[in-house]
């Protein structure tokens, strides 16, 4: 009977070990936070991102980044947004800093290198960083700063926002969030993250409150390259940004088309994406669309329902998404901020 009293009592101390350590385990998670450094007492913040094969992977930051390399102008100026120029070491990609929020220009100036153009991979490994942050994966290859894998192997983080088409078919707004979100838990700044991502949702809000849900105004979102036209289809964040507005999209595919099939979709109103290279003269884009001979009998044209779409403002636009949003939703709706105002 003593042996069994024994027995049961150890039994019993295993069981609430196990409990206790579980439990140990289980509390200091929040999300993607990660958990408490037992060395350290730190957290340790773990975020999925993406590699140069474009394959999804877990990136584990065992301290805050201090010298960051920020590539592409959604980088830099999320960084800026959340108060971390001062972590900035080198900016890269953007072409002018009026292309910056006003609020975010000074901050900007005092990052210690800024240029438009990308360095090399050993011009990279002059500066010492410990972060290198880009919105599109290109920024990750031989020609350019090097491979992550490279990158890796020198203790250095890494962070592509891109989300590869072969496995995520769709870029939306809730991505955006994600993206903010993350670098608020890697700086440990989470609370000002949220107040971006209530910036942009307040936005939208402000929109489906007014706006009627009938009402599905039908839109093309195009972009000149060369003697091209793309046409933006469903899966790129400007078409999320229509839907989510209560748009509809004239043509969902993913495409090049001609001025022929413009003409036959005859949608109510377009949206001309002008990229870095078109930011000093926007105008032109819409221009465009509305002197061409070949296009007057357009609804869009007729009405001059042409507006441009900046880069920066619809596509992996993160901090900027508002703007985005406001200016898809003047486009869709005219009126709709004059009677706020």
């Amino acid at each position: 009977m003593k042996k069994n009293t024994v027995g049961f009592l150890v039994i019993v101390v295993i069981i609430l070990g196990l409990f206790c350590l579980i439990t140990f385990e289980q509390e200091p998670y929040t999300g993607q936070a990660g958990r408490v450094n037992e060395n350290t007492g730190h957290y340790l913040v773990i975020v999925m991102t993406y590699n140069s094969n474009s394959q999804p992977y877990e990136e584990t930051f065992y301290q805050e980044p201090q010298r960051v390399i920020a590539v592409w102008q959604s980088s830099i100026e999320t960084m800026l947004a959340l108060g971390l120029e001062d972590k900035i070491v080198a900016a890269l990609g953007l072409p002018d800093e009026v292309y910056l929020k006003s609020e975010y220009r000074e901050a900007y100036r005092k990052i210690p290198y800024r240029d438009f153009r990308l360095f090399k991979c050993e011009t990279a490994l002059t500066m010492d960083p410990d972060f290198i942050i880009t919105c599109w994966s290109s920024a990750f290859s031989k020609r350019g700063l090097g491979r992550t894998d490279f990158w890796h192997e020198r203790h250095v983080n890494t962070y592509v926002s891109e989300m590869p088409s072969h496995l995520v078919p769709y870029r939306t707004i809730a991505e955006e969030y994600r993206f903010i979100r993350d670098l608020g838990k890697i700086f440990h700044v989470e609370s000002r993250a949220e107040q971006v991502i209530g910036n942009i949702q307040r936005e939208i809000d402000y929109v489906l409150e007014k706006v009627d849900p009938e009402r599905k105004p039908q839109v093309m979102i195009i972009q000149f390259m060369g003697s091209k036209i793309k046409n933006w289809g469903a899966n790129s964040l400007q078409a999320d940004i229509v839907t989510t507005l209560n748009g509809q999209l004239r043509l969902p595919t993913d495409t090049f088309i001609g001025a022929e099939h413009l003409i036959e979709l005859d949608p109510e109103i377009i949206f001309v994406v002008g990229t870095e290279w078109e930011y000093h003269n926007l105008g032109n884009l819409a221009t465009k669309v509305l002197d061409d001979r070949a296009l007057q009998s357009m609804k869009a044209v007729k009405q001059h329902r042409v507006y441009v779409l900046p880069l920066y403002a619809v596509n992996y636009s993160a901090t900027r998404l508002d703007e985005g949003i406001r200016r898809v939703a003047e486009g869709m709706y005219p009126d709709l901020y004059s009677a706020s105002q």
